[in-house]
């Protein structure tokens, strides 16, 4: 019998299931994978609380994912949560109640942790060389930060500045104006302090993007050039298209996005305040190679629950 595996990433915007198998040369076989947009940390992620509605979109969820696993007959179903759940006042309660109905094993990770598993992802999706690269994860309620080379982590640190936690915090309109995104600077510029000291110690020349918003930004590429995405690759390559898109999505308003070819609904509301802490980046240091990892947190615990069984 084959040994399946189902990840379950409970981000603060998306939850994700990947049911995945090792194929003979120890790289994995993707079986299954989705997302639903729980949106678990709208209207409570401002007062550090997980809303009523919100939970009930994350039983829903959680009951699909497992009732999924169990289809698959999955050996091991491994799920963790994530930024709205560890800063909620109401997170271990949730927590509880997920775990006891569903039979769950869900382990609340911290920034530094979620980090750690999105590198392991994203190294086995981009070829990293010798050379430090940068690798961003935008989140509903985090950002993390990894300097890394193939074989090290030399410096990674995990932000409150996920795009809905923000978009709470700031109460960033449909359409960002001028002011709007002077305050996100400038409270940008008081919280990041490290990671351009970070990068002046170990300069980075490539700029990888792990999943979320850099997806939906290589979608909307592709459909902008009426192709398919490929949605079975690791990683794609962004070239000329990317920063005018980044400026042309900062400067959207609502109907715009609506209507923007490749732009799953779910992130209509928010692809504009990735794009602003994107072009923030951009702006204070210049990479020459930009890619898309497909791989993060859950592909990354994946590559670690191998690892364990291989010893």
């Amino acid at each position: 019998m084959i040994d399946l595996t189902a990840i379950i990433d409970m981000g603060s915007n998306t939850f994700n299931l990947l049911v995945v198998r090792e194929n003979e040369d120890g790289t994995p076989l993707y079986v299954y994978k989705t997302k639903k947009p729980v949106k678990l940390g709208q209207g409570g992620i401002g007062q550090n609380r997980i809303a009523d509605d919100a939970i009930e979109r994350a039983h829903e969820a959680i009951e699909s994912f497992v009732s999924v696993a169990k289809g698959y007959e999955c050996t091991t179903i491994k799920a963790f949560a994530t930024s709205a759940i560890r800063s909620a006042e109401n997170g271990s309660s949730v927590i509880d109640q997920l775990s006891k109905e569903y039979g769950l094993n869900i382990e609340v990770i911290d920034g530094l942790r979620e980090a750690q598993l999105i590198y392991k992802g994203a190294r086995a999706a981009v070829e990293l060389t010798e050379k430090p690269a940068l690798i961003m994860d935008i989140g509903g309620g985090s950002v993390e930060f990894i300097l890394a080379n193939r074989e090290t982590v030399f410096w990674q640190n995990s932000y409150d500045l996920g795009i809905t936690r923000l978009r709470e915090k700031f109460n960033i309109p449909d359409k960002i104006e001028k002011i709007d995104r002077e305050n996100l600077e400038f409270f940008l510029d008081q919280t990041t302090n490290e990671l351009f000291e970070s990068l002046a110690q170990y300069p980075a020349n490539t700029l990888i993007g792990a999943s979320g918003s850099f997806e939906a930004f290589a979608k909307m590429i592709e459909a902008q050039k009426e192709n398919a995405f490929d949605e079975k690759a690791s990683s794609y390559e962004f070239g000329d298209e990317f920063q005018p898109l980044i400026d042309a999505l900062i400067g959207s308003d609502r109907e715009k996005r609506e209507s923007w070819p490749g732009l799953e609904e779910m992130r209509i509301d928010t692809i504009h305040i990735a794009a602003c802490l994107v072009r923030y980046l951009l702006d204070k240091k210049t990479f020459e190679h930009h890619w898309l990892s497909q791989f993060a947190l859950k592909e990354g615990a994946w590559f670690e629950i191998k690892a364990q069984e291989h010893g």
